[in-house]
């Protein structure tokens, strides 16, 4: 989760400036956007390509069975946001 953060944060601080949303509104839509495709891709490739049941699927977002993926999702809703606070866009 957190070298896959870093790597997400350093995408997001480069590009942050050519998306061109100022508004925090702005950038939160485009973590939601990147959030539900990162979940889609997710799940459909565990499901058809991996094969992974819904149960293991769902296992990574069970903070009470260690999974880290809640946290993950959260970042990346935050980083558009994250990144254009560092890059002072806006």
């Amino acid at each position: 989760m957190f070298t896959g953060s870093i790597i997400i944060l350093a995408i997001a601080l480069a590009f942050v400036r050519w998306i061109g949303a100022t508004r925090t509104a702005d950038l939160l839509a485009g973590g939601v956007l990147w959030l539900a495709l990162t979940l889609a891709f997710e799940i459909l490739f565990g499901r058809f390509v991996v094969g992974a049941s819904c149960e293991r699927l769902a296992a990574d977002y069970n903070l009470l069975e260690y999974g880290m993926l809640p946290f993950g999702m959260l970042v990346l809703l935050l980083l558009p946001l994250i990144a254009a606070k560092m890059r002072k866009v806006g």
